[in-house]
């Protein structure tokens, strides 16, 4: 595309914009370019197609295998990509979840594992083997945007935080407890969590924001289960 905004050199890409990039192991960087086009994998000087055109990519991530795994839009799935091989992963083939998938995060005990969150569950895989962990393991069982489930970070202890819109959970995958982060017990501003994210030393980030005026949310960090808020006000 050659026009780029009117800024910068002619784009190689039938898109201007971006939905995900990935840096790989070997150097190179998976690019889903946004607007039902490709996944592609660039070398530094060319660009070679991965899933072509016609499929909306959201979110791209490399397990320690070297193998991609792209989330499509809505109820699309998964693809694992091989190489330039895939093989696309839904809840109409696979034990995956339905619903729209809002995360993919590589297992930091194995990394051959990734942990995908969809709105009505969490799975691990490495495309064979899989462990589901419905929304219901958490009490949430209604047909309601509130028991929807956002996105989902593993902890190198063994546990996954999962976000929802009714707040943040700490889940033991080997017994089925867990505990629940919202904003009367917890820092959360809001219990509507948008992304989750794992620090290397074991902290966790969450992203808020709650669509009601005033519109709470921002940033809160968690260190052994205490949280605390950032938001524009008191911080940079």
């Amino acid at each position: 595309n050659d026009h780029n905004y009117g800024i910068g050199p002619a784009w190689g890409l039938p898109s201007d914009d971006v939905a995900s990039l990935g840096v790989r192991a070997n150097g190179h960087v998976a690019v889903a370019p946004a607007g039902i086009q490709w996944l592609l994998d660039w070398d530094g000087f060319s660009f070679t197609s991965l899933i072509p055109q016609g499929f909306d990519i959201l979110e791209v991530d490399e397990d320690g295998q070297g193998r991609l795994w792209a989330a499509h839009y809505g109820n699309g799935g998964v693809s694992r990509v091989i190489g330039t091989q895939r093989a696309n992963f839904s809840s109409a083939n696979s034990p995956l979840p339905a619903g729209d998938i809002g995360s993919i995060e590589v297992d930091p005990v194995d990394a051959s594992f990734v942990w995908i969150a969809t709105a009505f569950g969490v799975a691990r895989t490495d495309g064979a083997t899989w462990d589901v962990y419905p929304r219901g393991l958490l009490g949430l069982n209604q047909n309601t945007i509130a028991h929807l489930l956002s996105c989902a970070a593993p902890h190198p202890d063994g546990s996954v935080w999962i976000g929802s819109y009714s707040g943040l959970y700490r889940l033991d995958p080997a017994t089925g407890q867990f505990t629940r982060y919202h904003k009367t017990n917890s820092a959360l501003p809001s219990n509507d969590v948008h992304q989750v994210h794992m620090a290397r030393d074991g902290s966790v980030w969450v992203g808020t924001f709650d669509q009601v005026w005033p519109y709470p949310g921002g940033l809160t960090h968690f260190v052994d289960g205490v949280g605390t808020h950032y938001a524009m006000a008191d911080s940079p």
